[in-house]
């Protein structure tokens, strides 16, 4: 590999996307899973969803449970969205 390949590559990993690549990104993710809230029953098994994402995968599922561990969620979650993922805890 040449220097100029891993200054390329090093580039790419610093790679900042904008808003719209972040959004579209974001959507490409989201609406896969949208279809699959539509379910008879939606188990969310993973501790890195913000509370935005839930929020929309709830409204959309009959029935939902999440199966995942409640410390790594909260501590995955942002500082500012923490007292909301405690009151969806509690509430559901």
């Amino acid at each position: 590999m040449s220097r100029t390949t891993r200054e390329r590559t090093s580039y790419a990993l610093h790679f900042r996307p904008s808003d719209a690549e972040k959004a579209e990104r974001r959507n490409a993710f989201l609406v896969p899973l949208l279809s699959l809230a539509e379910t008879e029953q939606l188990c969310l098994a993973c501790p890195y969803f913000s509370m935005d994402v839930i929020e929309q995968l709830v409204a959309r599922a009959k029935a939902f449970r999440i199966v995942s561990d409640v410390e790594a969620w909260l501590a995955a979650t942002p500082s500012s969205e923490r007292k909301e993922a405690l009151d969806f805890m509690r509430k559901n």
